[in-house]
């Protein structure tokens, strides 16, 4: 995968129902992807992993069946 902020097509099945998506690398421990069906941004998503690496946080930008904006917020933290 490139960092490049490109369209890729997503191969496999996407739980989303995303054809492409697009990867940007922040900095070392940041990166943000944005899932698209066609044109149509369905969510966003930011992953950090701390300093110490022993917590990743996903954010994601999605909606709901409504069509209705709502934030996941996803923390994991190594055992």
């Amino acid at each position: 995968m490139k960092y490049d902020n490109e369209d890729c097509p997503v191969t496999g099945k996407d739980p989303g129902g995303a054809d492409t998506i697009a990867v940007k690398l922040i900095d070392a421990n940041q990166i943000e992807s944005t899932s698209k069906k066609g044109r149509e941004v369905l969510y966003t998503s930011k992953v950090e992993v701390s300093q110490d690496r022993k917590v990743m946080t996903i954010t994601t930008k999605d909606k709901n069946p409504d069509g209705e904006p709502f934030d996941n917020l996803q923390v994991d933290d190594r055992q």
